[in-house]
């Protein structure tokens, strides 16, 4: 599905990827991390409606930016092979150390050198060196994901394409396997499907990491507390199928921006 514009359009792509998930980390780094800070520390502002909201919102922000950056990579990834995935994924993991420096900084400014308390190498190794790391471990399964998704697509591109050259009559649109989206889920298309294992394997880790904060906190204590750790658990798995939904928004604007640029392309070419 390359065509000769391709390394104009990855640069671009890369550059847009770069310049919206930076945006949308700034805005959890900077922005709701300040607020998240002023509710746990002034007494002013902690008011019910913000102590509420603020910290699901800088939950939401974070993934949203994750879900960002993971959207282009898969889109990227079919669209240029994966191979040439490469400059998405090391933009990501730059904006990653972006994001945790950003959010450290703020903090040290608006709490001073208290924060640390003593022992900055086990701050910097729980807010910065650790969280990375677990980013990364999912990015590697993204990728792991990608390649098996993808070879086998390759596999159908190479059938295909020997079909065409011995049927003259045969017609194969690569493209036409991943757009246009013509159903919410749809096993036959790649895309599809990559978003599905990746949105599953983000919600099966949300729902993991829940379980083993109430190992440490212990049992529930009464039935509310039951109530509203099964309402946890559901809450992960719905986050799951948002980022479902997100990423399949993403997916499908990144093919109608590149749908007009071959347009314009070939336009120039006549």
């Amino acid at each position: 599905m390359q065509t000769q514009n391709d390394p104009q359009l990855r640069i671009k792509l890369t550059l847009s990827m770069a310049l919206w998930v930076a945006a949308v980390f700034f805005v959890y780094s900077v922005l709701l991390n300040t607020l998240y800070i002023k509710i746990t520390t002034d007494i002013a502002f902690m008011i019910p409606v913000l102590t509420d909201l603020v910290p699901y919102f800088f939950d939401l922000a974070e993934i949203a930016g994750i879900m960002l950056a993971w959207a282009f990579i898969i889109f990227a990834a079919f669209r240029f092979g994966l191979k040439n995935t490469r400059g998405f994924v090391a933009v990501y993991m730059l904006l990653t150390i972006y994001k945790y420096l950003l959010k450290i900084l703020i903090a040290v400014l608006m709490e001073g050198k208290a924060i640390f308390s003593g022992d900055i190498l086990g701050f910097l190794m729980l807010n910065f060196a650790v969280p990375a790391l677990i980013e990364y471990v999912l990015l590697a399964v993204l990728l792991i994901i990608l390649y098996l998704v993808s070879r086998r697509v390759s596999a159908h591109g190479r059938l295909q394409k020997e079909l065409r050259a011995r049927l003259p009559g045969h017609k194969f649109d690569e493209r036409a396997l991943y757009f246009p989206i013509r159903k919410l889920f749809d096993k036959n298309n790649p895309q599809q499907r990559t978003l599905a294992y990746v949105s599953g394997f983000f919600a099966l880790f949300r729902v993991v990491y829940l379980v083993m904060l109430d190992i440490q906190i212990g049992p529930p204590k009464d039935l509310a507390d039951l109530l509203w750790m099964i309402f946890a658990y559901l809450a992960q798995l719905l986050l799951g199928f948002c980022a479902y939904l997100f990423m399949l928004f993403v997916l499908i604007s990144l093919n109608n921006k590149d749908k007009k640029m071959q347009g314009a392309f070939e336009a120039g070419r006549n």
